[in-house]
């Protein structure tokens, strides 16, 4: 059923997703202390400020009010897909590889931030002018550019199969 990925994969995988977990944690704990304690913002551009936010739910604030269930539910969800992008690394190409560690080390920053506070910290908030994209973190960064790299990834992977069998 499953294939266990050969050892530089492991430590391919390994090292991207730890560095974004270990990014993500120390820029949590630095907003931590920085916004959330008392709460404040900082404006750093016209359109970048950091500025504290709890998320209870997923992307967007979505299942908020899914109160454990979230907390839990979404934890055990995203843990079952990092193993399972883990045990896939042996039928990826290298796009697709470096894209599951940066999204399986971005979805467990956000798993730690769960089950130690029972919510997501976002601290990143960009905008122009009065509209504001949902807050977000380094971990949601990371998974948001691993879906990137894996969506080109596949792309590219299509178009060199394509140009090899017109030979």
């Amino acid at each position: 059923m499953f294939k266990m990925p050969a050892r530089n994969d492991i430590v391919q995988f390994a090292l991207i997703a730890t560095i974004v977990i270990l990014v993500d944690a120390a820029s949590k704990s630095y907003m931590l202390e920085t916004i959330f304690s008392p709460p404040r913002v900082i404006e750093l551009t016209s359109f970048l400020n950091w500025s504290p936010a709890w998320n209870e739910g997923v992307s967007f604030g979505l299942l908020a009010e899914g109160g454990q269930w979230t907390r839990y539910g979404i934890s055990l969800l995203a843990v079952i897909v990092c193993l399972w992008l883990f045990f896939q690394l042996p039928e990826l190409v290298k796009g697709q590889k470096i894209a599951a560690a940066l999204i399986s080390g971005g979805a467990i920053g956000n798993v730690i931030d769960r089950q130690i506070y029972g919510k997501v910290v976002d601290f990143i908030d960009f905008h122009l002018g009065s509209w504001h994209y949902p807050s977000f973190n380094v971990a949601d960064a990371a998974i948001f550019v691993g879906v990137g790299v894996w969506v080109i990834s596949v792309l590219m992977e299509a178009r060199r199969q394509k140009q090899h069998e017109k030979g």
